[in-house]
């Protein structure tokens, strides 16, 4: 569906470009751009479109609505959406709504699970820098040369990126707790990972309640304790499959698995193919 009312004056501008071949040929091509200022009775609703929108509040303020969440977006603000998924984007009442846009596809898998899977919304630490991007795509849109396409897919890279330094950014102001044994502890796990371990360890070696381990662990090191435990020890699989002939069976056993079927289940989920599959395009001889 797509529902819309483009109150916007004459300052505001739209481009489209069509991808050719050349273009998809990088990890993020543009399909859409530009800058909006909006009347109070903007609004858009739309489901079912296959790109990412990018939006970057330069004054006043809208709201989003994606996944049944809703977010305010002030000056500075920026925010990435799936536009797949149902989503409705207006400028609050009263208010002059000036942003710019961008509509993108690619090689997004990198960035879900920091801008991607919630309705995150961030506070640019340099609104210039991400600005300065979007002029270049701006400049380029009209072009179809294969430098142009590389640099629009260059500029939506840096983008996105900036977007995640300024989420770690704000994460780690908000969080006045930060302890150095997160750090001790994943180093702990690292060293002993084919040992028998299990959230009780580590609660007991940081001295902290279970639910704010993880939620310090993840925040510090990117993943929940488990999840690491399990990635130290598909590291040290990924090793012994490259450097030797013994069985999946017996590579199991060696990182700390009960099971070989923990085994492929967990090294599927971290590096996309079984142990078979990435032995026989990876061995040492």
């Amino acid at each position: 569906m797509l529902d819309y009312n483009l109150d916007i004056d004459e300052e505001s501008y739209w481009h489209i470009q069509t991808p050719d071949n050349s273009a998809r040929l990088f990890p993020f091509y543009v399909t859409e751009c530009g800058y909006f200022s909006a009347g109070d009775k903007y609004y858009t609703k739309r489901d079912a479109l296959n790109s990412f929108l990018f939006i970057v509040t330069v004054s006043g303020s809208g709201c989003m609505k994606w996944k049944d969440k809703h977010v305010t977006l002030n000056a500075g603000d920026a925010i990435v959406i799936d536009c797949s998924i149902y989503q409705e984007y207006a400028t609050n009442p009263g208010e002059k709504w000036r942003f710019y846009f961008l509509h993108f596809n690619g090689m997004a898998d990198g960035f879900k699970s920091s801008v991607y899977q919630e309705l995150t919304y961030v506070k640019l630490r340099s609104l210039e820098s991400v600005l300065s991007r979007i002029r270049t795509i701006d400049d380029l849109i009209s072009q179809t040369s294969v430098r142009a396409y590389a640099n629009q897919s260059h500029a939506v890279s840096g983008i996105l990126t900036e977007l995640i330094d300024s989420l770690n950014e704000q994460a780690d102001n908000v969080l006045k707790d930060n302890k150095p044994e997160i750090r001790e502890l994943a180093a702990y796990i690292h060293d002993h990972c084919k040992d028998d371990l299990h959230i009780d360890d580590f609660t007991e070696f940081i001295r902290l309640s279970k639910y704010h381990l993880i939620r310090l662990f993840k925040q510090q090191i990117g993943i929940t304790p488990y999840k690491y435990l399990h990635k130290c020890r598909i590291n040290l699989a990924q090793e012994l499959l490259r450097r030797s002939d013994i069985s999946v069976s017996e590579v199991a056993f060696a990182v700390g698995y009960d099971e070989p079927i923990a085994l492929i289940q967990h090294f599927k989920y971290f590096v996309g193919v079984t142990p078979n599959e990435y032995r026989n395009g990876n061995m040492i001889l």
